[in-house]
């Protein structure tokens, strides 16, 4: 594996456990998200949505089907299964496509429901 796709990994494990601490450690200062909702530009706004996210669920399950990894990008492929607080669940199937950066911090996050 690696050292690029064992961040992914660790970004992935981070999210599932729902560490934000250790999340922040991984972005970029100029980090951007963007998923098929919203676009999101910062480390500060990024984390924001991450937390969201988090403040609305109870647990979150995530599965990597697969990571394909060309120079600084990787393409990720994931089942996530989210059990909210209100007891519903919400289960995806997505596409990562995370860029780091030359300090090989995340730099940018695009994701694509599937």
């Amino acid at each position: 594996m690696s050292n690029s796709q064992k961040l992914i990994h660790d970004y992935f494990r981070f999210f599932k456990k729902k560490k934000i601490n250790d999340l922040t450690s991984l972005l970029a200062f100029d980090v951007k998200l963007t998923d098929w909702e919203n676009s999101f530009n910062g480390k500060k706004d990024v984390l924001g949505e991450i937390k969201r996210i988090f403040s609305e669920t109870k647990k979150i399950d995530l599965e990597i089907i697969r990571i394909n990894t060309i120079d600084l990008t990787n393409y990720c492929e994931l089942k996530i299964n989210m059990h909210l607080k209100d007891d519903t669940a919400v289960n995806l199937k997505v596409i990562d496509i995370i860029e780091l950066n030359k300090d090989s911090l995340i730099s940018e996050i695009k994701a694509y429901k599937g």
